[in-house]
């Protein structure tokens, strides 16, 4: 691609998968300041988004969420020509050294913990899509 077709920062689209309603409209709020945000609250909602969608540049997903874990979504995602290389960030209570190594298998380019600080979600957002 070249840069004069590259996404800029305020048109790069974001998904955040979350079944927690605050945590998903925290994470919406601060990141639609510089990105395009779009949220569902389970998996399935979030394969229907995807599937719809020209293109996702940047998947962030809880981990235990009812009916499909993250890591789960995060195989059925790279099966969606619109994601299939997008970068993923885990967002998730789990912090067990298992639950991270699992998350870098199944495509992390990050894993943050619960709670998170904003600045450091900022942060690694930037890194992971490339701003």
């Amino acid at each position: 691609m070249s840069s004069a077709t590259a996404p800029t920062s305020s048109t790069r689209r974001i998904l955040v998968v979350d079944d927690e309603a605050a945590i998903r409209t925290m994470v919406a709020r601060v990141l639609s300041a510089q990105y395009q945000v779009t949220t569902a609250s389970t998996p399935h909602e979030a394969l229907a988004i995807a599937a719809q969608l020209e293109r996702l540049d940047l998947l962030i997903l809880d981990v235990m969420m009812p009916g499909m874990d993250g890591f789960e979504l995060a195989k059925q995602l790279r099966l969606i020509p619109s994601c299939a290389k997008a970068p993923i960030v885990f967002l998730t209570a789990r912090d067990a050294a298992g639950d991270k190594i699992k998350g870098i298998q199944a495509g992390a380019r990050n894993y943050i913990t619960k709670p998170f600080s904003i600045d450091d979600l900022k942060a690694r957002v930037k890194k992971a899509i490339g701003d």
